[in-house]
């Protein structure tokens, strides 16, 4: 009874102090690999196909949105013995609310107490969608329409945001683009992880190799040409469809579908506009940001410093390794769902995976870092008066 109404009470306001002693509090746990995770591709690839949670029990709603489509939104009860508020959660590239990472996100929030919100972006829950298009990297309008229904419904719930890649991207984005006023929303904190901050310098990178055209572009373009098809078939002289077909990157694609679709003058355009990069110096929340400097997404230098995020109550964490989404700890993180994993390899089909993989590093720190963040703020409304003063005191000594 105690811990629900605390997660009931009033919030305390996140004005900049609290938000700043917020984040120089979190101490962020240091990654260490097994030798055989240094490869990046290792890390990247097996934390993708040998990775299977057991599939979390959502319960899914169907919200229809303003400009006449859906989005579906899969809600997962908390598990945790502390009741805290929602956590929005969203996929990368490609993936579904059933995908190994996602699903990890999920069981990780819940452990923690968490309520979770996981977003399908457009055509990923199974289900094309009725308009054109779908989403892309900067696309915040659908998650931004999840935050204000959920404020809307319940003003006194403090709302979450985390993913990761794409996802993680489109959050930085609108929390930047939103600044102060997702207080207004509570929104209270949010935690990202392998982002691709510079959207014009990650492309450059993800491409730069016959081994990541073939693995990694041609892993997305699997789903996305069919996808592309598909809508070319319903709404016919939108975008070149035979520039589609012939796409061999990931960059091709944006260029022949997404540039024409959404309105943007190129490719570049579009990765220059979409980049969270920009907007991270905006955001006013508690914001914990992850990336391993060898993921073979993006390179190094196209991470932002954490003096180029100031004022912003923003921790950049880079660890040495951990590919893209992997962070593998060792062979006790995989499981093996075969089905899934042919039909993703083979034809590009998400299939939801069903194995025994633990939550796995990456989760487990963002999802670690939010309850951080709503255990502070129940010390700054005097629950816990000597919590408070020692995290006034750090910032103060800082």
């Amino acid at each position: 009874a105690d811990t629900c109404a605390m997660a009931a009470a009033p919030p305390p306001t996140m004005d900049k102090s609290l938000a700043d002693a917020i984040v120089a509090m979190f101490n962020p746990r240091e990654y260490v690999p097994p030798w055989w995770a240094r490869s990046c591709h290792l890390n990247t690839i097996l934390g993708s196909i040998l990775v299977a949670p057991p599939l979390p029990d959502y319960k899914r709603q169907r919200w229809n949105t303003d400009d006449g489509d859906f989005i579906d939104i899969d809600f997962l009860e908390r598990k945790g013995p502390k009741a805290r508020g929602i956590a929005v959660l969203c996929h990368g590239l490609e993936s579904t609310t059933a995908g190994p990472l996602t699903s990890r996100q999920a069981h990780a929030l819940a452990e923690k107490g968490f309520e979770v919100a996981a977003i399908s972006f457009r055509g990923c829950s199974g289900e094309d969608n009725l308009t054109p298009g779908g989403y892309h990297l900067g696309f915040t309008k659908d998650i931004r329409m999840v935050a204000e229904r959920l404020h809307k419904e319940d003003p006194q719930r403090r709302i979450y945001l985390t993913a990761s890649s794409l996802g993680g991207n489109v959050i930085g984005k609108m929390l930047g683009e939103l600044g102060d006023k997702a207080r207004d929303l509570n929104i209270c904190g949010a935690a990202i992880g392998c982002v691709p901050m510079n959207a014009v310098e990650s492309q450059g990178t993800f491409d730069s190799t016959w081994f990541k055209r073939l693995v990694y572009s041609g892993n997305f373009l699997r789903s996305l040409v069919p996808k592309a098809e598909r809508m070319h078939a319903r709404f016919p002289g939108l975008f070149d469809i035979e520039a589609v077909r012939q796409a061999k990157t990931l960059a091709d694609f944006d260029s022949a579908y997404i540039t024409p679709i959404y309105g943007f003058k190129d490719k570049h355009d579009y990765y220059a506009q979409s980049g969270c990069q920009p907007m991270l110096k905006h955001v006013a929340v508690p914001l914990l940001v992850v990336n391993a400097l060898d993921d073979p997404f993006f390179h190094p230098t196209s991470l932002l410093m954490q003096e180029q995020v100031a004022p912003a109550p923003v921790k950049l964490v880079y660890h040495r390794y951990g590919g893209h989404c992997g962070f593998l700890e060792g062979v006790h993180n995989f499981s093996l769902d075969l089905g899934a994993m042919l039909a993703k390899t083979l034809t590009g089909r998400r299939l939801p995976s069903q194995g025994t993989s633990p939550n796995g590093w990456l989760p487990e720190e963002m999802a670690r870092f939010l309850a951080h963040v709503d255990d502070s703020l129940d010390a700054a409304a005097n629950k816990d008066p000597p919590a408070a003063a020692a995290a006034a005191a750090h910032v103060a000594a800082l």
